[in-house]
């Protein structure tokens, strides 16, 4: 997680490797498709790269999100 002032540390992972992830998420007639399957897919890739999701960012608060961008 970056801090709040912006400023990474030069041992951050992301920083000296490029860790990170994209997801692709298709939408079919302005509706996003497989969207609890694209939500966990990004709960386990956080995980597994030790990157903190924030309590908030909930199944809902993604579909909420997801739904606004479209």
């Amino acid at each position: 997680m970056i801090p709040e002032d912006g400023a990474i540390p030069a041992n951050h992972r992301a920083f000296c490797f490029g860790d990170g992830y994209f997801e692709s998420i298709r939408a079919i007639n302005g509706k996003a498709v497989f969207v609890d399957h694209h939500y966990q897919r990004m709960l386990d890739t956080a995980k597994a790269m030790h990157i903190h999701v924030p309590e908030s960012f909930t199944l809902q608060h993604f579909k909420d999100t997801l739904q606004a961008l479209l």
